[in-house]
């Protein structure tokens, strides 16, 4: 470490507020872990490793650490064949978190209708095209929107990170580690602007909210009263 004196490089940070108003808002008591190893935020280029605050984060079944519910969203809509395509950051995230493992798709087989959970192994994933090659058929069409997740019991969104300027899951020499998960939000009055996947897709946004409300402790969403 360089102790000259003199000006570094400077960097901006902006934070991110996933409350609109600031009352009736509830935080987990005692809050949780973070995977590091599981955790990434494809959206957030150039950070990948510092999550954002708006990121839904659900529970990891083996060993009850917490990482991101969603990697990324359909970029065209899976036809229940073996494909399905995604944008090139969440391809790569995919590599990185599911190799050749099970992949999760919830979506609905056309706008607003009714949700599926679809779930496949990957064979190849193709980081320039974003196109992801599964063993086997999901069986089933999934719209424009839906949502991709891993298949380790964090793909239920049980809370949403508060955080306003994000957890960085390594430390200072890039090497990864768990992070105390200590804003856990659990209520309160969202902006959904703020919330991170929260695509236009109604059956999701649905799905978010029921999902949220199962483990939360009472939820009022800034769309539901917008015009």
């Amino acid at each position: 470490m360089s102790r000259l004196p003199g000006l570094g490089t400077s960097r901006t940070a902006t934070p991110r507020h996933i409350f609109w108003g600031e009352k009736h808002n509830v935080r987990l008591p005692q809050g949780k872990v973070v995977d590091a190893s599981e955790s990434r935020d494809a959206g957030n280029t150039g950070n990948l490793t510092t999550l954002r605050a708006g990121i839904l984060m659900g529970k990891i079944t083996t060993g009850g650490l917490f990482a991101p519910s969603i990697i990324g969203v359909l970029s065209a809509e899976a036809d229940g064949d073996t494909l399905f395509t995604v944008n090139a950051a969440t391809a790569v995230e995919l590599v990185r978190r599911v190799s050749t493992g099970v992949v999760t798709v919830y979506g609905p087989p056309s706008t607003g209708g009714t949700g599926v959970a679809l779930t496949g192994t990957i064979s190849t994933v193709d980081v320039a095209t974003g196109i992801v090659t599964l063993a086997a058929s999901l069986g089933a069409v999934a719209v424009i929107g839906s949502i991709v997740c891993a298949t380790d019991g964090s793909q239920i969104p049980r809370g949403i990170l508060a955080v306003p300027y994000g957890i960085k899951v390594t430390d200072s020499d890039a090497v990864e580690q768990d992070m105390e998960l200590a804003d856990l939000c659990i209520g309160g009055i969202i902006d959904t602007d703020q919330v991170i996947n929260f695509t236009a897709e109604p059956t999701i946004q649905a799905y978010i909210k029921q999902q949220l409300r199962l483990y939360g402790a009472g939820y009022a969403f800034k769309n539901d009263f917008d015009a």
